[in-house]
């Protein structure tokens, strides 16, 4: 069975769209409120895919409370991201999403990663929402 490790998992629906199609799935997030679990040793760690969701309040150009944006600290998050990633390579590859209108696409931590964009109206969601998945995955085409 492939396996993904499914890092900011949030409410989990990238995992859930992994495990319908036959995943076992490894949710990992900051919020304790996710429901996220670890569920091994990093150490023993041996994942088919790695998707990475980071939090987009940092990013986000609609943000209008919480205080300063850390960008310092959301990208070290990136970064974290994409040296678990290298260490772990992935034979399916490695995917960040993140929102296209966000910051993120600005930041030097993504800076020369391949990307696509796509809309969640193409996956039968109900809003047109664009995302920006950085990925390292030639075979990687979004509808």
């Amino acid at each position: 069975m492939p396996r993904l490790l499914e890092l900011f998992s949030g409410a989990g629906s990238v995992g859930r769209s992994f495990r319908a199609r036959g995943w076992e799935v490894t949710p990992v997030d900051l919020d304790p409120k996710s429901g996220a679990s670890i569920i091994t040793d990093v150490g023993t760690w041996n994942f088919d895919c790695v998707w990475a969701s980071p939090p987009c309040t940092r990013y986000s150009c609609a943000r209008t409370r919480g205080g300063p944006r850390d960008l310092e600290g959301s990208d070290r998050l990136v970064q974290r991201v994409l040296d678990i990633m290298g260490y772990h390579k992935p034979v399916c590859g490695y995917f960040i999403e993140n929102s296209q209108a966000g910051l993120l696409k600005t930041r030097a931590v993504v800076q020369g990663l391949a990307y696509h964009d796509a809309s969640y109206c193409e996956y039968s969601y109900l809003c047109k929402k664009g995302t920006r998945i950085w990925h390292d995955s030639f075979r990687f085409e979004p509808k």
